[in-house]
């Protein structure tokens, strides 16, 4: 017999949801907007540079979630930091906002341990603030791809997507924990 309490009971729903996300059925997966780009540094190992960024809306347990992939040209490394700074143009305006940016998602960590944050552009007082996410995002790495879940705050509208990417910022560095006390 299995007991499960009130404490672990979100944990379970958490695995239960990235399980499904990571394994789902990808021809439930539905692809809403695509971005592909060439590789420009050859002589670069391929996971600094971006192969594909889709957006895709997916089902987990019954609910219809969109979801973005980051896809590179190789494999991560789990010695790498990566950031990555999105630039949504939420309501569709591009008088509005930072260049048209009313939403920056940033994305950053080492790929077994990203975080993500949402900043929404004040147009009046020139400034970013931090927007609070209304549910938990999902965030996956495997090979050559982070895929996270998009709420709809971030992306605004399903909608004209080929205008809602305005700016992507991608920046990889590779860390070393070196031991000082030998």
């Amino acid at each position: 017999m299995i007991e499960v309490s009130i404490r672990t009971f979100p944990v379970i729903i958490a695995l239960i949801l990235l399980i499904q996300f990571t394994y789902g059925n990808p021809s439930s997966a539905k692809a809403l907007f695509e971005l592909s780009f060439p590789r420009r540094y050859p002589r670069l190992p391929g996971w600094v540079e971006l192969k594909k960024l889709t957006l895709f809306e997916t089902e987990i347990l019954g609910l219809k979630v969109p979801a973005l992939k980051f896809e590179f040209y190789d494999i991560l490394p789990k010695e790498i930091a990566i950031s990555i700074y999105l630039y949504v143009d939420r309501d569709r305006n591009p008088k509005t906002g930072y260049d048209g940016a009313d939403v920056k998602l940033s994305l950053y960590g080492k790929p077994s341990s990203l975080s993500v944050t949402a900043y929404y552009y004040n147009s009046t007082g020139k400034f970013w603030k931090y927007l609070r996410l209304s549910r938990s995002v999902i965030i996956v790495t495997a090979g050559n791809s982070i895929t996270i879940t998009m709420p709809l705050e971030v992306i605004g509208s399903l909608s004209n997507l080929k205008y809602a990417f305005t700016k992507l910022s991608l920046f990889v560095s590779v860390t070393e924990t070196l031991n000082l006390r030998s």
